[in-house]
């Protein structure tokens, strides 16, 4: 019996950890699409594609998925999900734990050309501050990320 259920605890590890796998993936891939969004089309339409509500880049009716940008100085200049954000300074922003997310995200994109970071978040589907593992890279003068809400 002890090994039934440690088996079962074992496979909805597992499947825990495999949603949260797809779900940085599927944030570095729309990173990625991003940049490759903005070499053929301009900066511009990047931001633009971001802020519209049935943009290429905005959040989805049902998915947690979308993409946000910062400029070098932290000031949010596109987001998929929260469009009152975009023209504020985030660069103070901290999560409920005080971590200075934002500034970690231009730190890792500068110094390493992309990094991630978890931190704490309200997740548009649920409304809660849950923990997020967003993917962050720099192109031109933007920090592009995406991120995904742990399961």
């Amino acid at each position: 019996m002890r090994t039934m259920r440690a088996f079962a605890v074992g496979m909805l590890l597992c499947s825990v950890l495999s949603a949260q796998e797809d779900g940085n993936a599927r944030a570095e891939a729309l990173v990625k699409a991003a940049i490759v969004f903005a070499k053929k089309n301009g900066k511009d339409k990047l931001l633009e594609a971001t802020n519209l509500p049935n943009g290429e880049f905005h959040l989805k009716k049902g998915d947690a998925l979308y993409l946000f940008a910062y400029n070098l100085q932290g000031v949010c200049v596109a987001h998929g999900s929260r469009i009152q954000l975009v023209g504020l300074s985030r660069y103070d922003a901290k999560d409920p734990d005080g971590k200075y997310y934002v500034r970690e995200f231009i730190h890792n994109a500068k110094t390493k050309g992309s990094g991630w970071t978890t931190y704490k978040y309200p997740d548009p589907k649920t409304g809660k501050v849950e923990l997020k593992t967003t993917f962050a890279a720099i192109h031109d003068d933007l920090i592009i990320c995406a991120g995904a809400y742990k399961e």
